[in-house]
């Protein structure tokens, strides 16, 4: 029987593995090179795991409510992941890019919703500018939440409770 998901976000994860044998074959490798398909998730991108993990870390923690803005700074398929989720939640988003970001992202940046702030990509080469940015980005938008998707631990912490299990679920370990 056919099933109709609630919400989109449902649609993450759980993604199809399949084995490469060509690969494995024009390069006379003995091991099995098996690859996870995720840009079956639904902004087609691996990305989509750690922005619900860390949307749905925020909202158990009461730090999220419908209407709410969400900001980080992104080079865009984590952005694109939060906004995503974010419009289908009823948040509100926000990003700092490059603007060395291709113009494709930022298209789909603003076509979930997000408001988009371009910085010189000469800001990035100082080595202090992802500590810069991120206060930068707290103190424009001191009501929001900030993502903060490279140091949340809810990024990695995802992988571990989802695509390695599901991992070894579909290798049968």
């Amino acid at each position: 029987m056919a099933k109709i998901y609630d919400h989109f976000s449902e649609l993450t994860g759980n993604t199809p593995l399949i084995e490469l044998h060509r690969y494995s074959k024009n390069r006379g490798l003995l091991a099995r090179v098996i690859a996870k398909v995720e840009y079956l998730n639904p902004t087609g991108s691996v990305k989509d795991r750690a922005a619900l993990a860390i949307l749905r870390a925020a909202e158990a923690a009461n730090k999220l409510k419908p209407g709410d803005l969400i900001v980080d700074v992104t080079s865009g398929n984590t952005g694109i992941s939060l906004a995503a989720i974010a419009a289908s939640r009823g948040y509100r988003s926000k990003f700092y890019v490059s603007d060395n970001i291709s113009p494709t992202k930022v298209t789909i940046l603003r076509s979930y919703g997000a408001e988009v702030v371009i910085v010189k990509n000469e800001f990035f080469l100082d080595p202090a500018a992802l500590e810069k940015i991120s206060a930068l980005i707290q103190e424009e938008n001191p009501e929001a939440f900030f993502a903060d998707q490279l140091a949340n631990p809810e990024n990695p912490k995802t992988h571990f409770e989802t695509t390695g299990p599901e991992i070894w679920r579909d290798t049968d370990g």
